[in-house]
């Protein structure tokens, strides 16, 4: 698939539904912006002896300042270094490996990624902060590695913001499957006991 194809598909998607669907709320407003930034600079690298790519920055530090208004942040951190080293070693595993992987690193990576938020954190906002983070995280210690062995790739590239996207959108799809699963017992215990 093509590189970018599925972040701008994505976040084009979850800016509509923060702007349209959210109540209005300085949380709303900041998620916007946050998204359209995101949006706006995807194509935009700065050069620090490593390309590193600017959205990569906005989230990096965007989810450190969400992970610091968490309670919880020793463990929260602890669950981003777990999810960060998975990350890390599913990249090299992936590169180092002759066989190809069982299914589209799209697919794999990205559920991989949602199984050990879900497994280890609890809320939605503090799976999807660990998640992002461990993200971030991961790909720089991975693309560390790499520079380590004189492999220059960029930081945050195209194929990393796919994995971000498809993140979400699974923690958003499963949170949404939860909220309709208690939906549906809440009216069931309803009209039983009536």
């Amino acid at each position: 698939m093509n590189d970018g194809l599925l972040f701008f598909y994505f976040f084009w998607i979850f800016w509509i539904i923060i702007t349209f669907f959210m109540p209005k709320s300085r949380k709303r407003t900041v998620f916007a912006v946050f998204i359209l930034l995101s949006l706006c600079f995807a194509n935009i690298y700065i050069n620090v002896s490593i390309q590193v790519s600017f959205t990569y920055l906005i989230l990096l530090f965007g989810v450190i300042l969400l992970q610091t208004k968490q309670p919880g942040i020793l463990y929260h951190f602890i669950c981003t270094f777990t999810i960060s080293i998975g990350y890390a070693a599913l990249l090299l595993w992936e590169s180092n490996t002759t066989i190809w992987l069982f299914t589209s690193r799209e697919i794999l990576i990205p559920s991989t990624i949602v199984c050990i938020s879900h497994f280890i954190t609890y809320g939605f906002y503090n799976r999807l902060i660990c998640a992002l983070f461990g993200l971030c995280i991961g790909e720089l210690i991975f693309k560390s590695i790499l520079y380590f062995f004189s492999f220059k790739q960029t930081i945050g590239d195209m194929e990393f913001l796919d994995i971000v996207s498809v993140t979400i959108m699974v923690n958003v799809f499963i949170a949404l499957c939860v909220f309709i699963n208690n939906r549906i017992r809440t009216s069931i215990t309803q009209m039983t006991y009536k």
